[in-house]
């Protein structure tokens, strides 16, 4: 029992790094609300009290409560009328899934689909074309969801990363729907898949190996001295990512996290609401171009309806729990769930002779790409460090205190703040930077 007792300080403290770290928000406090009288005109007709608790403060009840509730009266409504609550029948597998599946959703870049997929697949022997149309359908709803959390509780999110992603991973889901996933084999598809994303955990873990063992890692909160060239990484990994996507119902979202943290080194607690954020718009645009051109699958529909109501409630929960996780948290649920995806799907699928060359192959291609990613991050990261722009935690911090919500101060670093005049709201611009340089310097 003392042995047990003296144990409990070192796991609380454990606990705490790994799991109680604290959010990493885009902004200052809020501060105390205003009075009634000074609202803006289109919030006075809300009870004060609301506007207090559910707006002002940005409590989690309201940010995942809000388009929770949205969907799920309309989801009533819908079984209700056209009495399709026999579906359970044969969905209520997808149900149970998605209630694990969603909260990953949400709390890493893995995505809906990177669950629902392998489950559909591997063990429930659904045909892949159905399992894509199922995820990316359940990711537009789960997905969209967290993403409104995110962006209502101010959660740090790259929105250079977003937008340029975004550009490329549109193109690479469309074109991807209209020529790449139907003319594969369902087989090659999963084996593919899993591959492909088991060398990423290989290359995760080498990148992380001295932070497990005690040694800091310097990582950059935001994409620093970005750049055309950057620009068009993200574009080309996105397009990657959205024709993966298009094949499996996921991808874009682990393309871009990879990307972001092997290459640019950014922080996993910035790539991965990055990431969720992604996802959910390619998914939508997915949903929409496959449904308006092609069709989705009757029976994904099925299954679709099943699992609506915990995707919508789920996944903005785990974007809320992960959301105080240390980053290398982020990273640990990445590497398990892709561990445990490649060994059932070895143990699940007949695996023939050209079956594990496959395998091999692209698990090899995947870990020369992600070591290729991994070796190019670590010159960047030195190159960063000898032009000045190096990750300071205290330079951030003081900007941020110092001039509030501005997009452009996330990317500070100690160079910036002593060789560069300072975005800033107010007017004194001038004075705040002369302050900071003499606290930095």
């Amino acid at each position: 029992m003392a042995g047990c007792c003296g144990r409990c300080p070192r796991l609380a403290a454990l606990s705490k790094k790994f799991f109680r770290e604290g959010q990493s928000l885009m902004g200052e406090d809020v501060g105390e609300p205003p009075a009634k009288k000074d609202l803006p005109a289109y919030y006075r007709w809300l009870p004060y009290g609301f506007y207090v608790q559910f707006i002002h403060k940005r409590t989690f009840l309201f940010a995942a409560g809000f388009p929770a509730s949205l969907v799920l009266i309309f989801w009533f409504f819908y079984m209700g009328i056209t009495d399709q609550w026999y579906q359970f029948e044969e969905g209520w597998p997808l149900t149970l899934t998605m209630l694990f599946g969603s909260f990953i959703a949400g709390a890493s870049s893995e995505g809906g689909g990177a669950i629902a997929f392998p489950v559909m697949t591997l063990i429930l022997n659904v045909n892949p074309l159905v399992a894509r149309d199922f995820s990316i359908m359940i990711q537009s709803f789960g997905m969209t969801s967290a993403s409104f959390l995110i962006l209502y509780l101010r959660i740090r999110v790259e929105y250079r990363a977003l937008i340029w992603s975004t550009l490329g991973g549109v193109a690479g889901v469309m074109i991807g729907l209209s020529f790449v996933a139907p003319n594969l084999n369902s087989t090659v598809i999963k084996v593919t898949f899993i591959a492909v994303w088991m060398s990423f955990v290989i290359a995760l873990l080498i990148m992380n190996w001295g932070s497990f063992r005690g040694r800091s890692r310097k990582v950059f909160r935001m994409i620093p001295r970005f750049n055309w060239w950057k620009a068009g990484t993200l574009v080309l990994f996105g397009f990657a990512g959205g024709v993966l996507t298009s094949m499996t119902g996921s991808g874009i979202d682990l393309f871009t996290f990879s990307m972001m943290t092997l290459l640019f080194r950014i922080s996993e607690k910035t790539a991965t609401p990055t990431s969720v954020i992604l996802m959910a718009i390619n998914t939508v645009v997915a949903v929409i171009w496959q449904g308006s051109m092609y069709g989705l699958s009757e029976q994904a529909l099925t299954y679709l309806w099943c699992a609506v109501p915990v995707a919508v409630i789920m996944a903005p929960v785990g974007a809320y729990v992960i959301s105080y996780a240390h980053r290398l948290t982020h990273a640990v649920i990445v590497m398990v769930l892709d561990a445990i995806q490649f060994v059932v799907a070895l143990v699940v699928i007949d695996m023939t002779g050209p079956l594990w060359g496959l395998c091999f192959g692209a698990l090899g291609i995947g870990s020369v790409l992600w070591g290729t990613l991994g070796i190019l991050g670590h010159h960047f990261m030195k190159y960063m460090v000898s032009i000045g722009a190096h990750p300071d935690e205290k330079a951030l911090t003081i900007a941020e205190e110092h001039c509030g919500f501005q997009s452009e101060v996330n990317l500070l670093t100690t160079e910036d703040i002593l060789h560069e005049p300072l975005p800033s709201a107010s007017d004194s611009s001038e004075d705040i930077h002369i302050e900071l340089k003499e606290i930095l310097s």
